[in-house]
Formats: structure tokens, sequence, C-alpha cells
């Protein structure tokens, strides 16, 4: 760990039951202590079952093609390329690919920069005060994962703001009220 951040690494992913196509990944620390869980849509989950499962033509899939692209024609090198999430914004991690030597970033939504991670080996991090607010302990291939309430879109948080006021969980129900309340000030 370099001070002020963590760095992720990929653990686990599981569908979500009931969703189409959805899942959470799993990343933690290095020590495997904390873990920090990402939503991901059915587009990118195929795609990092794609690399898991290692099937025929991944290597000529665009991002592959892409990040060989990149490192041919790019005074950068392979090694010279980072990721780093450092906040959340309207439910979604905001990260960057930064490229050290230059100093540019390009923001990249998390899950893809995930992919980006799993097809290259670019380390992966976050801001450590953030991770510190958005990680639960981590246990392998547990069937309870705990998502940070500040990483669901606002139109998921009003379904499942309705269905706990139907289960009389008040509790829940006052927690996700704030937090559309709070997105809706910003």
């Amino acid at each position: 760990m370099n001070e002020g951040r963590v760095q992720l690494f990929f653990r686990e992913m599981a569908q979500i039951a009931g969703s189409q196509g959805m899942s959470v990944v799993v990343m933690s620390d290095s020590a495997g202590v904390w873990a920090l869980t990402l939503v991901c849509d059915e587009p990118m989950t195929q795609q990092l079952l794609i690399r898991f499962n290692h099937l025929p033509g991944e290597k000529l899939m665009l991002p592959e093609v892409l990040l060989r692209t990149l490192y041919n024609h790019s005074p950068a090198g392979p090694g010279d390329y980072e990721l780093m999430t450092y906040d959340v914004e309207d439910g979604q991690y905001q990260t960057v690919l930064h490229c050290i030597s230059v100093g540019y970033n390009i923001p990249v939504r998390m899950s893809d920069a995930l992919l980006l991670n799993v097809i290259s080996m670019i380390p992966m991090y976050i801001e450590i005060d953030l991770f510190r607010r958005q990680r639960s302990r981590y246990t392998p291939h547990t069937s309870g994962l705990v998502i940070p309430i500040n990483t669901i879109s606002l139109d998921r948080l009003s379904v499942e703001l309705q269905k706990a006021i139907a289960e009389e969980n008040y509790r829940l129900a006052s927690s996700i009220h704030e937090e559309i309340k709070k997105r809706s000030k910003q």
C-alpha cells in the first residue's frame, strides 16, 4: 500500500439473483482483509466472464486490441499506467486511467477499469479515505455481500425504498430516503 491509497485485487464475482445478468464483483486489499463491492451490468458481466473463462477470440476483442495499440503507439510503456478511484458521485465510482510519465487522466467507468485491470494487469487503486468509507470485511465466497448505498442508482434506490416501506423496515427506508434527498440537493 502506498501512502494515501490502497491497491485493489479482484477476488470473485457472483450473479445477482433475479437480475438481468447483473453481477457483483468483489475486490479486496492486498491482505484480503477488507473488500469493496462493485455492481456490474449485464454487458460488463459478459465481458468479464469471457476473460475469466478464456473463451476463443478474446485476444481479438476491442479492449485487447486497444490496449496493444496504446502500448505500441504511445510514448508511455505498459508499466506507466495505473487506475485510480477517487470519489463517488451520483451513485458511480469516479475512476481515471492515469499515465504516470505524461501526467494525464482519462475518466473511465470503474467496471471498465476492472476489465482493463483483468486484461492488462494495470494496477488498480482507490484513495484510502474513500476505501475506508466504502469497505466491508472480506469473507470469501459469502452469500451476503455489502453494497454501499451511495453506489446504487437513483432508480434502484426508489425501488428499494418502496420495498423497505412495504416490508415495514423503516430504518432502511429512512437511510434510503436520506440518500435520495442528499443526491437531489447536489
